[in-house]
């Protein structure tokens, strides 16, 4: 499952590779001008806020992002008027997301003088509660994006709902997908963050998302009081694997050489 879930998002994204590269332009232009003018600013209330606000616009585009790259997750093409078109819709989530990651750092900040401060066993088991509560609720939270892209019609306490069960239920894939996204972004240094950059990650949430999604549906398929049984996950995506036919990386590099 997770080999195909990589799979599927290289190729998907191959496919897509210059509009995907128009959309990582937005997050290299978003960061460049926060950057640049909170530098210009310098320290204080009026740079801050500006960061604060770069932070919220980056994070409208990575909803924006995914909602926009759902559609080529199913099998359609990537159309960058869906990427202007998915605003209306990411804005309220990207708001909700931003605001709460806002207030995680604000806390932490907060919360990690004080508990040092206090010194001994109690501080130390008080301080290290906080972080990993706050390393939790922050990697429930990057689902959030292909929640909102997958979940259109659903509201935000849905989707909220939908992350936190995506971490607990599926705690091993989801510290994968962090990590491959890390590495993906780290590799995205030496392509100035065009290839597979943000929206690649992006990408990848919707991918992992939406196939995860297929066990879920299927348990709700099952009728009540059925007995547990092992997910059929070759059934399960087995639509997928036959859109995306027989590919290996030897085709998408050498594609001369079939």
């Amino acid at each position: 499952m997770i080999g195909f879930t990589v799979k599927k998002s290289l190729f998907d994204a191959w496919d897509a590779f210059m509009g995907l590269a128009l959309v990582n332009l937005s997050f290299v232009v978003v960061a460049a001008a926060t950057i640049g003018l909170a530098a210009a600013l310098g320290p204080g209330l009026a740079g801050n806020l500006l960061l604060a606000a770069g932070f919220l616009a980056f994070e409208a585009c990575r909803v924006a992002a995914a909602i926009s790259l759902e559609p080529l997750a199913d099998g359609a093409s990537l159309s960058f008027r869906a990427w202007f078109a998915a605003w209306p819709a990411a804005l309220p989530t990207a708001l909700a997301l931003g605001g709460m990651e806002l207030a995680l750092f604000l806390a932490l900040r907060a919360a990690f003088p004080f508990y040092l401060g206090m010194g001994g066993l109690v501080g130390s088991f008080a301080l290290g509660v906080v972080l990993w509560s706050s390393a939790l609720v922050l990697l429930a939270l990057q689902w959030l994006p292909a929640a909102a892209a997958r979940m259109s019609g659903r509201t935000l306490r849905a989707r909220l709902k939908a992350s936190f069960a995506m971490l607990l239920d599926n705690f091993g894939f989801t510290l994968f997908v962090t990590v491959w996204e890390l590495v993906s972004l780290a590799l995205s240094f030496f392509t100035a963050f065009l290839v597979p950059g943000f929206g690649g990650a992006a990408l990848a949430r919707v991918e992992a998302f939406r196939l995860r999604m297929r066990k879920y549906e299927w348990l709700e398929s099952l009728p009540p009081g059925a007995a547990r049984k092992p997910v059929p996950w070759k059934e399960l995506i087995a639509d997928d694997e036959e859109r995306l036919g027989k590919r290996t990386l030897r085709n998408l590099i050498f594609p001369w050489k079939d």
